[in-house]
């Protein structure tokens, strides 16, 4: 099973979600059968991410537009995809997915947990979960059901992906996933 983790790649942001999320990335790591998919950077979460996974022996793919393809030299992969532009690197990262984890982060992570949402709604399939980790994605889920309540939306956002800070549940929900492959 393929999981997709997105997050920052910024150093900064370590202190606050750090801890709560590699303890979460660890578990993931140790779950049987479970691949990482990511956007192949080596700072911030992201790197931490890589280094898990690394860590675990785990196979990890790695999808970089062409003007990051350097960034392969400092995250050597299993699989290394090199698209043409970020927006491909999207649909790659979609399409290589059974899994898709949403950790703090920031414009490029909300960026990918929306094409994501919006793509799960044509395509169904995919699991989406978004660790609320210390509360981090509230605000914008408060704007999501401001949408959902005005009419905007046909369905809660809960109802589409899970939303969660419980890691347990989180497992869980990975574990399930991967019976249903």
């Amino acid at each position: 099973m393929n999981i997709f983790v997105a997050t920052s790649a910024r150093d900064e942001v370590l202190d606050k979600y750090g801890t709560s999320c590699q303890q979460l990335l660890e578990k993931i790591a140790r779950l049987k059968n479970t691949n990482l998919v990511f956007g192949a950077y080596s700072y911030g979460l992201m790197g931490k991410t890589y280094d898990i996974f690394k860590k675990h022996n785990k196979k990890i793919i790695g999808v970089a537009p062409i003007a990051y393809k350097s960034d392969f030299e400092k995250v050597p992969c299993d699989e290394e995809i090199i698209t043409s532009s970020s927006m491909t690197r999207l649909e790659k990262i979609y399409e290589k997915s059974d899994v898709l984890l949403f950790l703090p982060g920031g414009i490029g992570t909300y960026s990918e947990l929306f094409s994501c949402l919006e793509e799960l709604k044509s395509k169904k399939g995919k699991e989406i979960i978004l660790y609320n980790v210390d509360f981090f994605f509230s605000p914008m889920l408060e704007s999501m059901y401001k949408l959902y309540q005005e009419g905007f939306l046909d369905k809660n956002l809960g109802e589409y992906i899970l939303i969660s800070n419980n890691q347990g549940e989180i497992i869980e929900k990975i574990k399930e996933s991967g019976k249903n492959e």
